[in-house]
């Protein structure tokens, strides 16, 4: 009996230790299983950093490949400008220098080639007026028509009616030439009239000549 009392005592002991141990053993494996999931939280946590860093990566590399783009473009566009300033609005300036330098040059030479033109009008009008003086007696008389035109006429033509009018309307033209814009009655050889005073400017003659054809028609 004696001998019983110590097996049951140390079977008692072992069973103890036992559960001490295996407690120690579950304790553990909690402490184990814990450290596990930390570990995995902290791997997932490590990849996600890299997933955000790789993702960051990606945009900064388009990022920095639309920034060259835009160097590039910024780069043409001032180099463009150089251009445009250097080249381009210097030669438009200078052309357009030359074409105001001419086009002052070609008003200037037809402004002075206009009043040299109506100065020459002016004294053709003057020298008519001043003939005509010398033609009142026989019965010529004139009169101004408006712009460059002077009106001539003649009475003591018809014997039958010395008070009757013949007339003609004479016109200095642009090209400086005489014409006849109104002639009544009508008569014949105006125009080769016209072309010898227009040649020898002899207007006296050709007044003259013009009263001998109002004479034809009587």
């Amino acid at each position: 009996s004696g001998l019983t009392s110590v097996i049951t005592r140390s079977k008692g002991l072992v069973e103890c230790y036992c559960e001490g141990k295996l407690l120690e053993l579950e304790g553990l494996s909690r402490d184990f299983g814990r450290g596990v999931e930390e570990r995995e939280r902290r791997l997932e946590e490590a990849v996600e950093g890299v997933e955000r860093v790789r993702g960051l990566g990606e945009r900064g590399a388009a990022a920095n490949s639309a920034f060259t783009t835009s160097q590039a473009s910024l780069a043409s566009s001032r180099d463009s400008l150089l251009t445009l300033n250097t080249v381009t609005l210097p030669s438009s300036l200078s052309s357009l220098g030359s074409l105001a330098s001419s086009t002052q040059a070609s008003l200037t030479s037809s402004s002075l080639a206009l009043a040299e033109a109506r100065q020459d009008v002016e004294r053709k009008l003057a020298k008519l007026q001043e003939g005509m003086g010398r033609y009142e007696a026989t019965g010529l008389s004139f009169e101004r028509a408006g712009g460059n035109r002077l009106r001539l006429v003649f009475t003591l033509v018809d014997p039958k009616d010395e008070g009757r009018e013949f007339c003609f309307t004479l016109n200095v033209n642009e090209e400086n030439k005489y014409e006849v814009c109104e002639c009544e009655p009508g008569v014949g050889g105006v125009e080769g009239l016209l072309r010898k005073v227009n040649e020898d400017n002899e207007f006296g003659a050709f007044v003259k000549a013009m009263r001998k054809e109002f004479v034809k028609t009587v």
